[in-house]
């Protein structure tokens, strides 16, 4: 589906926005091409903030989607992750929802101290089976005190059981 590297997914379609409620977002603006830091193997990527730590008191969120899963079964989400966080206290997140209202369902949570990319694999299929109106949302929340590097993403995809001439649950 995409490795942020165009902004675009294989239908050439647009396929992440920043939400704009937000102006502290991944990346800090709505271009979906960034530069990685440093000795990452991803030539494109969206990060909390490319040039340093992430802030205090901060919501850093990207929306990816809509994706049409409506063919497939058994759904995992899968993406490579760089995660520096202040344990216990800067918590990302990684949740699904159905259409562009839905309500958002966390799917993982946590902190990280990866010295690398990590590869995720996430089941989602009792979530996104099925739909056809997918959105995923990457999220680091802070409080006040200890930053770090923040949450990077990249290589987003789904993928499960193709079942052809099945559509909504």
């Amino acid at each position: 589906l995409g490795d942020f590297n165009d902004g675009k997914d294989a239908q050439n379609a647009s396929h992440c926005a920043l939400t704009p409620e937000l102006s502290n977002a991944f990346g800090g603006s709505a271009e979906p091409c960034k530069v990685p830091k440093k000795d990452a193997p991803i030539d494109h990527v969206y990060g909390t903030n490319l040039t340093g730590s992430y802030s205090d008191s901060s919501d850093y969120r990207l929306v990816a989607g809509p994706y049409d899963l409506s063919s497939l079964r058994h759904t995992e989400l899968r993406f490579a992750r760089w995660l520096r966080s202040e344990p216990g206290f800067d918590i990302a997140r990684v949740q699904v929802r159905l259409g562009a209202t839905g309500a958002w369902n966390t799917v993982w949570e946590g902190f990280g101290r990866d010295s690398s990319w990590v590869p995720v694999r996430l089941d989602v299929a009792s979530l996104v089976d099925n739909e056809a109106d997918v959105y995923v949302r990457f999220q680091l929340t802070s409080d006040v005190g200890t930053v770090d590097a923040g949450f990077y993403v990249d290589d987003l995809s789904f993928c499960g059981e193709e079942t052809p001439g099945i559509g909504g649950k």
